[in-house]
């Protein structure tokens, strides 16, 4: 295990602080710094890389580089007293501002965390980019300094990681630094030989069971290696099961190299709320969707969705690959009189009835209410080969309508030529003509 305590720690920055712009380590007795940066955009600011007087050096550059709206607030908060009093009674400190990349303004999160040594005068402080925390995160950066190891390093920045692995590629040997007690609960080994052997062994024991299948044919040393070579990381997201509760996680990899060798740095993160927090607003989305593209009152597709029907065969026509297809354009006779007689109840009623005329007869092709007592179907597939056979059935319903008091209603269908109609209002037009004429007729 020695070779992998004796990884320096310009390579552990590297692979750790892929979510920060900058890294600093500061001694807190005489305010010496090194910064390590993950970020060439974050030098490009002029910040000094190490020194002496480290917050009044900060002082100093953030009133350059910070937004001008934030930089009161900044400079109230970000004393060396304050920082270390918020230190000495909870385990981190953190601002959120916003940095200024040229006349880009780009929000940024600071962490301080006390290192646990001897001393106990030094603080590592992490600026990390959450402005655009959903794309790919930066490449990582060579660290400048080394002076730390692995588990101090690990201990300061890995908050956010339920566990951290590194593993000898060619010798499977690994270590695990585990950031949170949960992670401890699932009596997972931190260290020994084979470690894909030993994880693919773990999967069975504390893996989601719908998701064990997919990560143990995902997760071996062949897939692993050959992502890694060819795209620099490795990331698959996952459940972990703590007791019987599923847990959100999200694997990360990559491959780093230093003078001692090659090593794989391996972060199991908690994504838990953020999935929840997606899953919840996709299915609040589709809903807001589906209540927008369903007519409230007879449940077919509304106005909203045959628009967007008419844009899709729009296309279609233009490009040259749209199917054979008809448009049916429907109106329900005596709505006005049942309303104005009976009230908008019995109206609703009438319209539902209709509705399900309409519905049945053209069972495998969309209806859309596109206004009070009008609709249109778009036929195609089966009811189209159908389509005059089905109009049939429409005129024989309004015939017996006629005589019991039913819901009477004018259709008028019209199908796609691509040798004459350009767009989908050439077929609607037609249609619609047809079904006034019809409804003359049944009126007469």
């Amino acid at each position: 295990m020695d070779d992998l305590h004796n990884v320096t720690i310009a390579s552990v920055a590297q692979a750790l602080a892929a979510d920060y712009f900058s890294i600093y380590y500061v001694n807190t007795e005489n305010d010496r710094f090194i910064e390590y940066s993950a970020s060439s955009e974050y030098q490009e600011l002029g910040i000094e890389t190490e020194g002496e007087d480290f917050f009044n050096l900060s002082r100093k550059n953030i009133r350059r580089i910070i937004h001008p709206d934030d930089r009161d607030f900044f400079l109230e908060r970000f004393t060396k007293e304050k920082v270390l009093s918020a230190l000495f009674t909870q385990p981190t400190f953190t601002l959120t501002y916003r940095l200024m990349f040229g006349d880009t303004p780009t929000y940024v999160h600071m962490k301080a965390t006390r290192m646990k040594d001897r001393s106990d005068c030094h603080i590592v402080i992490g600026v990390s980019n959450i402005d655009d925390q959903m794309k790919a995160q930066e490449e990582y950066q060579k660290a400048k300094k080394a002076s730390l190891t692995y588990s101090r390093i690990a201990q300061a920045l890995a908050g956010d990681y339920f566990s951290i692995y590194v593993v000898d590629p060619e010798t499977e040997r690994f270590s695990e630094y585990s950031a949170t007690e949960e992670y401890d609960t699932l009596g997972i080994e931190k260290g020994g030989e084979n470690f894909f052997e030993t994880s693919r062994s773990n999967i069975q024991k504390v893996i989601y069971p719908e998701d064990r299948d997919m990560l143990l044919s995902v997760f071996t040393k062949e897939n692993l290696m050959k992502e890694l070579e060819e795209n620099g990381i490795f990331t698959f997201n996952y459940r972990l099961l703590f007791g019987e509760n599923p847990t959100y996680v999200s694997m990360k990899a990559t491959l780093m190299t230093d003078d001692e060798g090659r090593y794989l740095i391996i972060g199991v993160n908690n994504i838990d709320a953020q999935m929840r927090r997606e899953y919840e607003y996709a299915r609040n989305l589709s809903a807001a969707k589906d209540k927008a593209y369903r007519d409230q009152l007879t449940g077919v597709k509304s106005k909203h969705a045959f628009s967007e029907a008419e844009e899709r065969l729009e296309q279609q026509i233009a490009d040259g690959s749209a199917e054979p297809f008809s448009i049916i354009v429907c109106d329900v006779n005596g709505l006005k009189q049942i309303n104005d007689t009976l009230g908008h109840k019995a109206g609703d009623e009438f319209i539902k009835k209709a509705c399900a005329v309409i519905c049945k007869t053209f069972d495998h092709s969309p209806v859309f209410r596109i206004g009070g007592d009008e609709f249109v179907v778009i036929s195609s597939g089966a009811d189209y080969d159908r389509r005059d056979e089905l109009m049939t059935q429409i005129q024989e319903h309004n015939q017996a309508a006629l005589k019991t008091g039913g819901a009477v209603i004018a259709c008028g269908m019209s199908s796609f030529d691509p040798e004459r109609d350009k767009n989908i209002s050439d077929v609607f037009e037609r249609a619609d003509e047809l079904m006034y004429s019809n409804k003359k007729r049944l009126k007469e």
